[in-house]
C-alpha cells in the first residue's frame, strides 16, 4: 500500500471576524470579534482592517452580533459614567512579553494610574520601561485593556494608541466618577 505524504500549507487559517461601529462620545470606535471573542477596538477602520488580515487572513464583515452588542453596551456605559470593568470575553494576540505588560494593565484600578516604570516593575521587568510602552501602544484593546491609566512619571502623560486626546478625555472621565 502507497502512503501519500501530507504537505502542511504555511498559509493562515482564514476564518470570519465581524466588526461593528459606534458613534460614541470619543467619535467612531470600531470593534473586532470572532463568534467567541472580542478581539480588538480601534479608532481606525484601516487598523480594524489590518489587525482582521493579521488574526484570520482576510477582512472583517460589517454585522452585528451577541456579542459584539454586548461590547458596545458595555463601552457605552464606561463611556457615559456608569460602568467601571467590561466582563467580555477577550482574547489576546502577542508575545509572551506583551501579555505580561497587559496582565498588568487589567489590575489597574479605575480613576488610578501608575508609570510605565511601575508597570515593568510589577511586571518583573523593571529595567523594560520602553519595551512596556511598545508592549501598550500594541494593545489591541485600548479601554476595554485599561492602558490609558499608564502615564509618564512626573507630569507627563506618555502616548496612546488611540491618541493623547482621548486618552486625556479617560483619565478625566474616571476622575469625575471618582470624585
Amino acid at each position: 500500500m502507497m502512503t501519500q505524504k501530507v504537505q502542511k500549507s504555511n498559509k493562515p487559517k482564514t476564518f470570519q471576524l465581524q466588526y461593528i461601529q459606534c458613534l460614541t462620545v470619543l467619535g467612531q470606535v470600531y470593534l473586532l470579534a470572532s463568534s467567541t471573542h472580542i478581539l480588538g477596538l480601534t479608532i481606525s477602520k484601516d487598523k480594524l482592517y489590518k489587525l482582521a488580515l493579521k488574526l484570520a487572513g482576510k477582512a472583517p464583515k460589517q454585522e452585528q452580533s451577541r456579542l459584539l452588542d454586548r461590547a458596545k453596551q458595555q463601552l457605552m456605559e464606561y463611556l457615559s459614567g456608569n460602568r467601571k470593568l467590561f466582563r467580555l470575553p477577550i482574547k489576546l494576540e502577542g508575545s509572551n512579553f506583551q501579555k505580561s505588560a497587559w496582565k498588568v494593565l487589567s489590575t489597574i484600578h479605575y480613576g488610578k494610574t501608575i508609570s510605565y516604570s511601575e508597570q515593568a516593575t510589577i511586571a518583573a521587568n523593571p529595567k523594560a520601561i520602553r519595551a512596556i510602552g511598545t508592549a501598550n501602544a500594541k494593545n489591541p484593546l485600548p479601554i476595554i485593556i485599561p492602558c490609558h491609566r499608564v502615564t509618564a512619571k512626573g507630569t507627563g502623560l506618555g502616548g496612546y494608541s488611540l491618541g493623547i486626546a482621548i486618552k486625556q478625555k479617560l483619565l478625566a472621565l474616571e476622575k469625575r466618577q471618582i470624585n
